[in-house]
């Protein structure tokens, strides 16, 4: 009698489009949530005029950091909970990807989805460098054969594709990538109009 010998499928792994466009819904929303609680906050923050470089130090001269604390804290919230439990976020639901880990092709679980999920603020809380580090943690995956960004190498997961190459749900989903897309671009230049308005 021969025993079935079990096939070692190796996951699809998501293309670097899906995973920029799961980042931007993910982003828009939390956007949207930001503003709605900043609103329920007290509105408008004041901001004085500051040094041309204050940009790069989120803290100086800045009256509002507390908010951006606890908007900070709800961002990590938000990427590690999702993940941790479902390895989605609603960007990668609605763009059929998930955070496996590496090892496991499972969910990457609290530890594996809170290393992921804290490599973005850790980078971005550093003063006067963290856009040259917000910038390269993604290009990362341009030299990774399994396209991980920097915070997929730190916590070990990979981001997998759950449609397969070919179907036909793969075909909708890359025409209302496109849509989205348009609608993303979109949403940001309204925001980044609002914002300038001011």
């Amino acid at each position: 009698m021969t025993t079935p010998h079990s096939v070692s499928v190796e996951p699809v792994l998501a293309a670097r489009r899906h995973r920029v466009a799961a980042a931007i819904i993910d982003n828009l929303t939390i956007a949207i949530a930001f503003i709605l609680i900043r609103a329920a906050l007290g509105g408008e923050e004041t901001f004085e005029e500051s040094s041309s470089t204050s940009w790069l130090n989120f803290y100086e001269e800045n009256p509002g950091w507390l908010t951006e604390i606890v908007l900070l804290i709800l961002t990590i919230g938000y990427f590690w909970s999702q993940h941790a439990v479902w390895g989605q976020t609603l960007g990668k639901r609605l763009c059929r990807l998930k955070v496996v880990a590496a090892a496991t092709g499972e969910a990457p679980g609290v530890v594996g989805a809170g290393i992921r999920t804290l490599v973005y603020p850790t980078l971005i809380m550093v003063p006067y460098i963290w856009p040259v580090l917000y910038v390269a943690t993604p290009l990362w995956s341009f030299a990774d054969r399994r396209r991980r960004g920097l915070h997929d190498v730190v916590a070990r997961t990979i981001v997998v594709d759950l449609t397969g190459p070919g179907s036909a749900r793969a075909q909708v989903r890359g025409a209302l990538f496109r849509v989205g897309l348009l609608v993303a671009v979109f949403a940001a230049l309204v925001l980044v109009s609002v914002i300038v308005a001011r």
